[in-house]
């Protein structure tokens, strides 16, 4: 995965995480020492920067929906999703 770089979309809530033993910055933290950034799926869409790890997991957007999906990426490699599709 390190040589690879994949971009990974995953659904997380954080209220589960507890139970397998794992806190939500331990996660995020996992992630950024892999060189991976985390995005809300919507977020990476829209070419946003990734989020802070303050700000993960975030619960709602901000018209009040749940936010579960997610995407997790090496900013190097995929900036955002307008540079792979610039039409978005």
């Amino acid at each position: 995965m390190l040589r690879d770089r994949p971009v990974v979309v995953f659904e997380y809530s954080g209220e589960s995480i507890p139970e397998y033993g794992v806190r939500n910055t331990e996660f995020f933290d996992y992630l950024s020492e892999i060189g991976l950034q985390i995005s809300t799926l919507d977020q990476w869409l829209r070419g946003a920067p990734p989020l802070e790890r303050s700000a993960f997991p975030e619960r709602r957007a901000s018209d009040g929906e749940w936010i579960w999906m997610y995407v997790a990426y090496d900013i190097g490699r995929w900036p955002t999703s307008t540079a792979m599709h610039p039409t978005l």
